[in-house]
């Protein structure tokens, strides 16, 4: 917005944009309204003190936006791609650009504040826990700004125009990128699977590596920080995985997963398929699979190889992509340091308090007196 160092310079009734220079009568060029300078009535000399009303109602109109354009394209096109991740924001950004005015400060403030609207909106609506939030403010802030450089670009462009309906058909138009990207682009199409592999050495033999795998239970260590904040972290297991055909349950904290084993080589490949899936992601990615590898280094030193096969359903896939990897790697690192443990024979208590329920078969109480129990040994 032009703004004279004059505190008495002839500004807009409706916007305040300053009149001193210009054709007179004629039109504000900020918002086409009528003024005459030598008509006191239709111009203003009192500098504005409400500065809110340059930016808070271009604030509102876009969050309101976006938060409609998620749920449309989220629930009536069931859209996970770029017309969500990138669409909404673009609209958003393109709004507040177009409707607000003030300067630069104003501006970084307004796609700051966008950011958080739009995955207040995503979260509402359960599209995504606190990591997913964290990914989308790196994914939505650009689209954000692409917008709002659009917006002020398209507003600057029909300062000069004799277009009557610029206050209000150009927002609409803006408003409706996202539901039409949406629209057109579609559910998620069937994206090839990706493989993640995560290896470790561990400072056991081979037996001992191999036996930490296969009668792995419990997750007895504390989750690395990204785990706590919203992914889906492992708490313990029961079933077996000893031979093709055995199944494995993996119970969450915000579900399960349930594997079943595919193949065994003794001391070398234990693969497994999913066969249930519900943590909570099945609308990000489906599990198909994974396997464990391992080689002997030498009598004391095992490389394993933990990898995961999953189909994603988010995209645009170069945005997405690297922080899958990174969710991936850091659950494959946690479970991999709790079996590390398991072989080199660390049976600490568990920190986290998890109350396992015994799935053994009852038994009879002993006659003979209970001995105490072993503080080193972990209770099933």
């Amino acid at each position: 917005m032009h703004e004279p160092h004059a505190p008495n310079a002839a500004r807009c009734l409706k916007c305040g944009y300053t009149l001193d220079g210009l054709p007179s009568p004629g039109h504000c060029p900020e918002c086409a309204h009528d003024f005459d300078l030598s008509n006191p009535r239709t111009f203003t000399r009192r500098v504005p003190f409400l500065r809110w009303q340059y930016w808070f109602p271009a604030w509102v109109l876009a969050s309101i936006v976006g938060f409609a354009s998620t749920a449309i394209g989220a629930f009536v096109f069931q859209n996970w791609g770029a017309g969500l991740w990138v669409g909404v924001p673009l609209s958003m950004g393109a709004i507040a650009g177009y409707a607000a005015r003030g300067g630069k400060l104003l501006f970084v403030l307004l796609v700051l504040t966008l950011v958080v609207s739009f995955i207040f909106a995503a979260a509402s609506m359960s599209l995504g826990g606190v990591f997913c939030a964290l990914v989308l403010a790196g994914i939505t802030t650009i689209p954000i700004l692409g917008g709002m450089a659009m917006g002020v670009l398209l507003r600057w462009a029909l300062k000069s125009s004799k277009f009557s309906q610029r206050e209000y058909l150009p927002l609409i138009f803006l408003a409706l990128i996202g539901p039409v990207w949406s629209a057109i682009e579609g559910p998620p199409p069937p994206y090839q699977p990706v493989t993640v592999s995560t290896s470790r050495i561990f400072a056991a033999p081979l037996n001992a590596t191999w036996k930490s795998i296969v009668f792995f239970e419990d997750v007895r260590h504390e989750p690395p920080f990204i785990l706590r904040i919203g992914l889906a972290h492992p708490l313990y297991t029961f079933g077996k995985a000893e031979a093709p055909g055995d199944q494995k349950t993996c119970v969450y904290n915000k579900g399960r997963i349930t594997k079943e084993v595919t193949e065994v080589q003794d001391g070398r490949l234990l693969a497994f398929k999913v066969i249930e899936q519900d943590i909570g992601y099945e609308r990000d990615a489906i599990l198909q699979g994974g396997s464990f590898q391992l080689a002997s280094i030498d009598p004391d030193h095992t490389h394993v190889t933990l990898s995961t096969t999953y189909v994603p359903r988010l995209g645009p896939r170069f945005a997405w992509l690297p922080f899958e990897k990174l969710a991936v790697h850091t659950l494959h690192a946690h479970v991999l340091e709790g079996m590390a443990r398991l072989s080199q024979g660390d049976d600490a208590p568990s920190r986290s308090g998890i109350n396992r329920p015994d799935t053994r078969p009852p038994t009879q109480p002993s006659p003979e007196p209970m001995e105490p129990a072993d503080a080193n040994r972990h209770p099933k």
